[in-house]
């Protein structure tokens, strides 16, 4: 559908560039031997018609042909469409098998058949749980060692480590208050750790 619009564009524009080239033309044939410039309103009016109608021509012809895809897809089951759907399958995996009931509708099944489904649909689940554990300890194998933390510095047996604090930029001094204020801090962190 893309390629008709792109083609009916390019078709448009050359048909426009067309028009301007022969309008200029005309116009300069109708200069250069000093005639009047006259444009009916009739053929204005008959010009904005017929872009009209082509318009709506090509709209109402896109609406029908939406219209008719959704119909026949109702009728001829969910899968119609222009466009087949891609289904695409992961490296190392192969598609499994459909079955008919699969591809019935469910309100068109019978009992036996609903139960039949529930059966396969059931063993579909274990194949795709068993399939999840071995990747699972696959990639688990794969895995680096995880490192032991770092003890905690409660039972580390080497003293805490004071930090120093940055000495003031040139020009500011701290005052005394602060300076006694923070090694006061830094003693009670120390204390606490």
């Amino acid at each position: 559908m893309e390629a008709i619009w792109i083609a009916l564009i390019v078709f448009l524009v050359l048909v426009a560039v067309a028009l301007v080239v022969g309008g200029g033309l005309f116009l300069f044939l109708r200069f250069r031997a000093g005639e009047p410039i006259r444009i009916p309103l009739r053929f204005l009016l008959r010009l904005y018609m017929h872009v009209v109608i082509i318009a709506g021509l090509l709209l109402l012809t896109q609406g029908f042909s939406g219209l008719l895809r959704a119909g026949l897809a109702g009728a001829a089951g969910k899968d119609f469409s222009y466009y087949p759907a891609y289904v695409g399958g992961f490296p190392g995996r192969e598609p499994r098998p459909v079955e008919p009931l699969e591809l019935k509708e469910r309100r068109d099944l019978t009992p036996e058949e609903l139960e039949k489904l529930s059966q396969i649909a059931t063993e579909r689940q274990k194949e795709e749980l068993e399939r999840l554990e071995r990747e699972t300890k696959e990639l688990e194998g794969k895995k680096a060692p995880v490192k032991k933390e770092a003890a905690p510095l409660a039972e580390r047996k080497e003293a805490p480590v004071m930090e120093k604090k940055a000495a003031p930029p040139a020009g500011k001094k701290e005052s005394p208050e602060k300076k006694s204020g923070s090694k006061q801090q830094t003693l009670a962190e120390a204390k606490k750790e």
